[in-house]
């Protein structure tokens, strides 16, 4: 999410939004540092494929790099079965379509980390349609230890 001509400081005065508001690439970036900077995971999704994470995201699933959690399948982040019996892949896909037809929604769901532990987690999927497909803003609570 970070580009490569930008600093980590997310503090930076140069700046500021209400100098720059029609200034798309720098919103962008400000928005890239405010997802990598959070202490809550952030994932991006298209089409069922993680496309983009924040390290938050990467801790908590105990993946080494994005790129072994992109090449990762998203049902094996999940179990076969959420603890209400239901399949993961059919839930999915109706919290999607929820998420889709309103815009965002929020549910609790159990994930497994790379070493298939159970993480609990309670999600909200923020959907932002662009000119070819939805991508979805998925942002986790872990609720595990509650």
């Amino acid at each position: 999410m970070k580009s490569k001509k930008q600093d980590n400081n997310i503090n930076d005065t140069k700046k500021t939004p209400l100098n720059h508001l029609g200034d798309l690439k720098y919103c962008e970036e400000q928005l890239g540092l405010l997802i990598d900077n959070s202490f809550a995971p952030i994932l991006m999704f298209e089409n069922f494929k993680i496309i983009d994470c924040n390290q938050a995201a990467l801790d908590l699933l105990k993946f080494k790099s994005k790129e072994e959690l992109f090449t990762t399948d998203f049902l094996k982040i999940s179990p076969e079965n959420q603890p209400d019996g239901k399949n993961s892949l059919q839930e999915a896909k109706k919290m999607i379509d929820l998420a889709i037809k309103k815009g965002k929604h929020r549910f609790e769901w159990l994930h497994k980390s790379s070493d298939q532990n159970d993480i609990y987690v309670d999600v909200e999927l923020i959907s932002v349609a662009n000119t070819e497909n939805t991508i979805l803003f998925s942002i986790w609570n872990d609720i595990s230890k509650q």
